[in-house]
């Protein structure tokens, strides 16, 4: 210790330890080596020259301790401090450097790679599975699944009763984890028998607000299928009123199932018709509008009116965006990505009509009807109107067979929870649509549903025109909003009782739903029919004419068939025009997004050639004589994210 005094460093020795003889002497020379090895190191670091003070044990190992804090603790690396004072380290992680050596991880099969990581002196295997072992927990060295997956699955698929929405992680809505089970991770999940019972409570009990058979609320105007059920007002109702009297808009002759006349769907009822003045509930038009002898409310002297027509779009809010732009009345921005024009704003000598498949194959169907919705709602003026497809009618009809990854949300939807609205609003959307001479639907108004209708028409169309056109289109909305109403009432009731199956619903003729062979399900149906959309022959030609003459229409415009772009067929009967040109599934090239850098146009300018591109039918009527001018229209989002529009004339 004299020798060493100049680093003032020292071993303490406990005080009830007796040194003598050889001991002693050990003690001093082990002094000269520590202090002889600090000389050295404390010459290129004087700042810690004197602290070597490090009893027996404060060099140990420990989770909390890194080595870092041993080599600064006893003024030497931690190693070789462990050395001096014959403290063993537990296991062999260091380096010469007091670096952690990389430990010995164990691999198999479907192990891709590991890795270690390190908390002060505690390692960790860090494992990464491959990639048809995605479902694998690394945790487990990808020996096991996930939780909630299914191992017998090779991971793929869920546990009974667990939500793939939620990666399994939690059961599927109206069910509970098993209690019986050992471990939470791999439990399954137990389905409540009817949705009115409380999973919440293992389905011992109702909801509270149900009665005792869990099939209706106690209240009245409360909706059983809601999420918990009867803690929201049924469709159409106010729940300032206590859910006993219709929300603004609705009728109450229909139970507040959808709208008073006039009133707009698309906007959820808040506001009237397109032309409609709402100080006279709708039931006049504004001043500057004349009541048509179709039920529109027609502009009146203006020398133009414009409709813009726009077909499938099917989950791809890519196709969906461009086709809105194509019309050249709205703008990227806003909540939903997309806006009306600032400069449209007080205009309205025009309509932009949606003729449905706004849904299914795409990824953003649920996305894309809130955007329609949105728009609809936000405009004053009633200018957007939305009509059903026939994917649409699938949707509302629990046939889910195309809706691909929103199936599960649809499932939900169907039971009360989130997007529920969207089915409701989906479900008083008109069918048909007739302005200024144009018929407008998704697959066609056949001549074999005119002549079923029959008697019902009488005496509206004894003689052809206008007055029988808004006889027809009348009676063929109303009969779909009451059929999916019906429907609907049907599904719940079944889903109250613990049934899951609907397609009695939906198909049978006994059920107590309207049959709906005329407007939804049959081939001819306003919704499937593709005598004018499948390149008509010279009889559907013949038919559209008969049709549109007995309508009081002399254009008509549908959907539902794709072309490569907007064709014009029957030009020598009556103009018919199919404006269905989606067909690239946006799931398969990951592009049902909007993306600004998306070109469907590549080579700096809009080929109007350009084959399965978003567009838009432009109908223009000018002049006394309310001539007909036709454009197929397109657009392009330039690098500066200026948007270009061109229409060509046909």
């Amino acid at each position: 210790a004299v020798i060493s005094n100049k680093f003032c460093c020292q071993i303490s020795i406990h005080q009830s330890s007796i040194m003598t003889g050889a001991a002693s002497i050990a003690v001093l020379f082990l002094s000269m080596v520590v202090n002889s090895t600090r000389a050295v190191r404390d010459e290129r670091k004087t700042a810690r020259s004197c602290c070597c003070k490090a009893e027996l044990g404060d060099c140990a190992e420990s989770d909390e301790t890194s080595a870092v804090d041993i080599d600064n603790r006893c003024c030497m690396p931690a190693e070789e401090c462990a050395g001096l004072f014959n403290t063993s380290l537990t296991s062999q992680l260091h380096s010469t450097a007091c670096e952690l050596q990389k430990a010995k991880c164990p691999k198999n099969r479907r192990v891709k790679e590991t890795s270690v990581s390190k908390t002060g002196r505690k390692q960790k295997c860090v494992y990464v599975c491959g990639r048809i072992y995605k479902f694998f927990d690394p945790e487990q060295q990808c020996e096991k699944c996930l939780e909630g997956r299914d191992l017998a699955q090779k991971c793929e698929a869920c546990l009974e009763g667990r939500d793939p929405a939620q990666d399994c992680r939690t059961c599927l809505v109206g069910h509970y984890f098993d209690p019986e089970a050992s471990d939470p991770k791999t439990a399954t999940c137990k389905r409540c028998k009817k949705v009115g019972l409380d999973p919440g409570a293992n389905c011992a009990h109702c909801f509270e607000g149900m009665d005792e058979g869990c099939s209706r609320c106690t209240k009245p105007g409360f909706d059983p299928v809601a999420y918990p059920p009867c803690s929201t007002c049924s469709l159409g109702r106010n729940a300032a009123q206590h859910c006993t009297q219709c929300s603004f808009g609705y009728d109450p002759r229909e139970d507040c199932r959808w709208c008073l006349p006039g009133f707009d769907p698309a906007a959820d009822c808040r506001r009237c018709e397109q032309g409609r003045d709402i100080d006279t509930d709708c039931k006049q038009c504004l001043p500057g509008f004349e009541l048509s002898g179709d039920g529109t409310c027609a502009v009146l002297n203006r020398s133009s009116w414009t409709l813009h027509i726009i077909g499938d779009t099917h989950g791809d809010e890519n196709f969906l965006f461009h086709s809105l732009l194509s019309t050249g009345l709205f703008q990227l921005g806003g909540d939903f990505g997309i806006k009306w024009k600032d400069d449209v704003e007080g205009t309205n000598d025009f309509e932009v009509v949606i003729l449905g498949d706004i849904v299914d194959r795409g990824a953003r169907s649920r996305k894309n009807l809130r955007t329609l919705k949105f728009l609809a709602s936000n405009d004053k003026f009633g200018r957007m109107h939305i009509l059903l497809g026939n994917h649409e009618s699938m949707i509302l009809q629990h046939d889910l067979k195309d809706a691909g990854h929103e199936n599960q949300a649809w499932l939900l939807a169907h039971r009360g929870h989130e997007d529920n609205d969207l089915l409701s609003w989906l479900g008083q959307l008109p069918t048909v649509r007739l302005s200024h001479g144009v018929l407008m639907t998704h697959g066609g108004l056949s001549g074999k549903v005119m002549e079923r209708l029959g008697n019902d028409l009488t005496p509206s169309c004894h003689t052809p025109g206008a007055v029988c056109g808004k006889a027809v289109v009348d009676h063929l909305n109303h009969e779909a909003k009451a059929y999916f109403a019906r429907l609907r009432k049907c599904m719940q009731q079944r889903l109250l009782n613990g049934i899951e199956d609907h397609t009695k619903c939906a198909f049978d003729n006994n059920a107590d739903v309207l049959n709906p062979g005329s407007v939804v399900d049959a081939l001819d149906g306003v919704l499937w029919y593709r005598g004018y959309s499948r390149s008509p022959k010279s009889e559907n030609c013949e038919e559209a004419r008969q049709v549109s003459t007995r309508l009081g229409a002399d254009t008509m415009a549908v959907a539902h068939t794709t072309h490569g772009t907007i064709q014009r067929y029957c030009a020598d009967a009556v103009p018919v025009f199919v404006t269905d040109t989606h067909t690239e599934d946006c799931m398969q090239t990951g592009e049902c997004d909007f993306e600004s850098d998306k070109k469907y146009h590549t080579d700096g300018s809009i080929n109007p050639d350009r084959r399965e591109v978003p567009q838009s039918l432009s109908i223009t009527i000018v002049g006394v004589n309310r001539t007909k001018m036709f454009a197929k229209c397109f657009s392009m989002l330039g690098t500066d994210g200026l948007v270009t529009r061109n229409c060509w004339e046909f």
